[in-house]
């Protein structure tokens, strides 16, 4: 029953940390541009884009297997949007997100479950 609640917890951490990636890369796409056009396309556009590498390489049930791929994926997905946290003045969120995501996957690998 723990192992079951350990588990499922852990995953629903990593879910919830890819959200998170997701609405920092918005949040960088907002405050990175001058103009409303510009925030509109970065705050909005480079999620989207996230979203759509995400669902092809990286996600459980992705569309293209590929190891090389999806670590890629994970890397640009999270070091981007720790980076905009970073860039954007949330320095703390930019360095508890990464650090946060690699103990999560840490976790995730030790327990051979998948992400």
């Amino acid at each position: 029953m723990i192992d079951t609640i350990w588990r499922l917890g852990n995953l629903g951490l990593a879910f919830t940390l890819e959200l998170a990636a997701i609405v920092a890369l918005g949040y960088w796409g907002f405050h990175a541009a001058d103009s409303t056009g510009g925030k509109f396309l970065l705050g909005i556009g480079t999620p989207v884009v996230a979203i759509v590498l995400w669902a092809l390489f990286a996600a459980p049930k992705a569309s293209v297997s590929s190891p090389v791929l999806h670590w890629i994926t994970v890397v640009l997905v999270f070091g981007g949007a720790a980076i905009g946290l970073w860039v954007s003045g949330q320095h703390l969120l930019g360095v508890l997100l990464p650090v946060v995501f690699v103990t999560n996957l840490a976790i995730i690998n030790s327990m051979h479950l998948t992400a």
